[in-house]
C-alpha cells in the first residue's frame, strides 16, 4: 500500500519505518527541512533503540521517503495517518497541530479524485476525530464525504520500547467510521498477527486515554503505599510488593510455574511517572471530565500524588543535608525511562529544581538525554557530563532517578574512589542495597 504519515517524530517515525519495513511504500512528512534531509539520509533524529538500522535499511531500499511537500505525500497515497503532537497547554489539550493538519489535507483532496482515508494515530480525546477532524477535511476538500474516509488508529508504543513494540504488537484497534477506511487498515496491518478490535472512532480514542490512566493510577497508588512503609518504620516495601504479588491473580501459577506478567513491572515505587503521554493525558481527561459532568476525583488523586512524589525526594535531601554533610548533588538518569532520550515531564526536572532552589550544587549525566535535559532545563548552574563517573566525582550525594542499565554496575568501591560523601539515593532500587549498607548512607522509595 501506498501510506503518507504526517509527523515524524517518535510515533510518526516509528510507524513510517515500520510500515515501510513490512513492504508498504510510506511518505513521511514534516515541515521542519533538516529534519526531513536527517530522515532521507538514513540517520534517526530521535534516540530510539533498534530504529536507525531499520531506517537505515528501508531508506536505502527506497520504501520510505521523507519530504516537506504535503501535497505530494497526500495525492501519491491512498491512506494518510496522522501522527502530529498533541500537547497540554495549561492543563487543556492542545489541538491546533491536528486542526491546522486537517485543514491542509482537505485542501490537498481537492484535486485527487480516488477514494482517501485519514486516519488518527495522535493520542486525542473522545470525539476529535469525528467532530474536528471529519468537518475540516470535508470543508477543505469539497468533497463528499463518501469520497473520503476516516478513522482512528491508536498507538500503544513505550518509548525505549517503541521498535519492539509496533512490530510485536499486543493488539491493533481500528476505529473507524466506513468500511472502506477499515478495509484500508486491515490490508495495511495484515502482515501483523494479533488480536484486532474494530470499534468507532470515539471508541478507539477512548481506550488509550484509558490505558494509561490505569497503569499511572497503579503507579501513583504503589508509590503512596511505599511512603506510607516509609514513615511506618522497619518496612522494606520490595518484600511487600513480592508479597502481594504471589497473589495468584496478579501472577498466575501455571502447570506449576508462576507468570509474571510484565504489568507488574509498574508496581515498583520509584520518583514518579513522566513521559510524553502519561501526565497530559491524565490531565486533559480530568479536563474533559469536568466538561462533560463527570469530576475525575480518583486521576486527580494520581496526578496529586505524583507530583508529590518529586516533592518528598526532595524533602528525604533535605533532611539528611546536616547529618551528611550533603552540600553537592550528582543526578544519574535524566531521561523520564530508560532506553530513551525524552526528558518531557522527566521526574529528573524537578528534582534538579527543587534541589538547585535549595542551594545545592548539581551535576547530572545520562548515556543519551543529557543534551535534551540541558535544553529543557535552562540552567547554566547545573553541569552536565557524558559519563556518569565524572558527574559524581567529588559529590556529597548520588540520586539515581532513570534506572539505565549501566548504572547497574556501580559497586561502593568505585563510588569510594569517586565521591567526597556518602549518601546514596537509589530512586530505582536497581543496586543491591545489602552491598552499600556499611560503607554507605544508602537510602530508597519505601526503604524505612
Amino acid at each position: 500500500m501506498k501510506v503518507s504519515i504526517i509527523g515524524t517524530g517518535y510515533v510518526g517515525l516509528v510507524t513510517a519505518v515500520g510500515l515501510s519495513d513490512k513492504g508498504h511504500d510510506v511518505i513521511g512528512v514534516d515541515l521542519r527541512r533538516d529534519i526531513v534531509d536527517k530522515i532521507n539520509s538514513g540517520n534517526s533524529p530521535i534516540y530510539e533503540v533498534g530504529l536507525e538500522e531499520k531506517l537505515k535499511n528501508v531508506i536505502m531500499s527506497k520504501k520510505l521517503i521523507a519530504t516537506t511537500d504535503l501535497e505530494f505525500a497526500i495525492t501519491s497515497t491512498d491512506i494518510t495517518l496522522i501522527a502530529v503532537g498533541t500537547p497540554n497547554i495549561n492543563g487543556k489539550i492542545d489541538l491546533s497541530q491536528v486542526k491546522s493538519i486537517s485543514s491542509a489535507i482537505g485542501q490537498c483532496l481537492k484535486t485527487k479524485s480516488s477514494f482517501h482515508s485519514v486516519v488518527l494515530k495522535s493520542t486525542a480525546l473522545p470525539g476529535t476525530t469525528k467532530n474536528i477532524i471529519m468537518p475540516l477535511v470535508i470543508k477543505g476538500s469539497n468533497k463528499s464525504p463518501n469520497d473520503i474516509g476516516f478513522g482512528m488508529n491508536p498507538e500503544f508504543l513505550r518509548e525505549g520500547n517503541a521498535v519492539k513494540d509496533f512490530f510485536e504488537p499486543d493488539r491493533i484497534i481500528f476505529g473507524v467510521e466506513d468500511e472502506r477506511t477499515f478495509e484500508l487498515l486491515d490490508r495495511l496491518y495484515e502482515p501483523w498477527v494479533c488480536d484486532k478490535l474494530k470499534v468507532n472512532t470515539k471508541t478507539a480514542e477512548f481506550i488509550k486515554y484509558c490505558s494509561n490512566s490505569i497503569i499511572a493510577a497503579q503507579i501513583s497508588l504503589v508509590n503512596e503505599l511505599a511512603n506510607l512503609g516509609d514513615n511506618i518504620g522497619d518496612i522494606d516495601f520490595l518484600n511487600v510488593i513480592r508479597g502481594v504479588h504471589l497473589d495468584k491473580r496478579w501472577s498466575p501459577i501455571i502447570n506449576t510455574n508462576r507468570i509474571q506478567p510484565e504489568i507488574l513491572s509498574y508496581h515498583y515505587p520509584g520518583p514518579g511517572f513522566g513521559g510524553s503521554c502519561f501526565p497530559k493525558d491524565l490531565q486533559a481527561l480530568v479536563e474533559f471530565g469536568n466538561t462533560n459532568n463527570q469530576p475525575m476525583d480518583i486521576l486527580s488523586a494520581v496526578m496529586k500524588t505524583n507530583v508529590r512524589q518529586s516533592e518528598k525526594i526532595i524533602n528525604i535531601i533535605n533532611n539528611h543535608q546536616v547529618s551528611q554533610n550533603i552540600k553537592t548533588i550528582a543526578i544519574l538518569g535524566l531521561a523520564f525511562k530508560p532506553n530513551t532520550d525524552d526528558v518531557r515531564e522527566s521526574p529528573a526536572i524537578q528534582i534538579v529544581k527543587g534541589l538547585v532552589k535549595n542551594g545545592y550544587k548539581i551535576t547530572v549525566s545520562d548515556p543519551v538525554a543529557l543534551k535534551n535535559f540541558l535544553e529543557e532545563l535552562k540552567n547554566n548552574e547545573v553541569i552536565g557530563y557524558d559519563k556518569w563517573m565524572d558527574a559524581v566525582k567529588n559529590t556529597d550525594a548520588v540520586i539515581i532517578v532513570t534506572g539505565w542499565d549501566e548504572y547497574k554496575s556501580i559497586t561502593p568501591k568505585l563510588l569510594k574512589s569517586l565521591m567526597t560523601g556518602k549518601f546514596i539515593f537509589d530512586c530505582r532500587r536497581i543496586l543491591d542495597k545489602e552491598m552499600f549498607t556499611f560503607d554507605f548512607k544508602y537510602h530508597a522509595i519505601g526503604l524505612s
